[in-house]
């Protein structure tokens, strides 16, 4: 209670994190609007049960939790933000290994449990207005799409404050509606003396980037996500900022080999293909 108090003033978001990692609590500032916590490590392709509890299936609880709570949001009137430590589709950097994405990939989640997601936000496309993950490290984004590939969900993948796969330590400052909670703008800021920090060296945290004037968009959602990222196979101008800003000025993994693995894992679903 004493380290998160925003989850502590809801007993049934504390009984919720305490049971299972994930949570849901009012947004402070937007009426109507809950940010919803989804513990999703259970989800991953990685996860294995160490404890010992055969029979038992954590993803799947996880997964009721987040329906249970998608339907209460419904029924209340409200809308939500959603917040992942992974987030949803394609890993472009162990897929660009095979360089060969749509037809083999590896998923961020087990296969099941993302079939079952994207059918979640399919269901509830109307309650779920943004998602929020990192996980990567990286500057990145993912779109969810229906069948027939009308975008549902755009998926903002923020940068880390550690620098531990090549990044620049970053984080992102965000512009939203105080009505809807819709985002109208974000910026990136990283720390741009990172060789130079030492005992008595201040960090100069540093503006690196606008979404909105970069990249020329209207918004960051899920249509306009979608119409950058097949804007970026075509404008050389807007991908060499992608391509700048996605580890943060620093050592970048895409390179012209394997880009098309990251454009793609952009806008596929991952349950779509073939995981491997």
């Amino acid at each position: 209670g004493r380290d998160l108090p925003a989850v502590a003033r809801h007993p049934q978001a504390l009984r919720d994190y305490m049971t299972g990692g994930s949570y849901a609590v009012p947004h402070p500032k937007v009426p109507k609007h809950d940010i919803v916590v989804l513990s999703d490590v259970f989800l991953s392709q990685k996860y294995r049960d160490t404890c010992g509890q055969t029979g038992t299936d954590p993803g799947s609880a996880e997964l009721s939790w987040l329906e249970w709570t998608l339907y209460q949001a419904r029924l209340a009137g409200k809308t939500v933000t959603l917040a992942m430590h992974i987030p949803p589709g394609i890993d472009a950097y162990s897929s660009s290994r095979n360089n060969a994405c749509p037809l083999k990939v590896t998923s961020f989640w087990q296969d099941a449990y993302a079939r079952r997601f994207l059918a979640l936000i399919a269901r509830y496309k109307d309650q779920v207005r943004i998602a929020f993950a990192g996980h990567t490290h990286m500057d990145d984004f993912r779109i969810i799409a229906d069948a027939n590939g009308t975008p549902l969900l755009a998926t903002r993948i923020t940068p880390s404050v550690t620098p531990l796969f090549g990044n620049n330590p970053a984080f992102t400052v965000l512009l939203y509606s105080r009505t809807d909670a819709s985002v109208a703008d974000y910026a990136t800021f990283y720390l741009s003396n990172l060789a130079k920090v030492a005992p008595g060296v201040a960090p100069q945290w540093t503006r690196e980037y606008a979404f909105k004037a970069v990249y020329q968009a209207q918004g960051y959602d899920a249509a306009s996500l979608a119409g950058l990222a097949k804007r970026l196979r075509t404008d050389d101008t807007a991908r060499a900022s992608f391509l700048r800003y996605f580890a943060v000025e620093g050592k970048s993994a895409i390179n012209e080999s394997n880009w098309t693995v990251y454009a793609c894992a952009q806008l596929a679903n991952a349950s779509a293909v073939i995981a491997v």
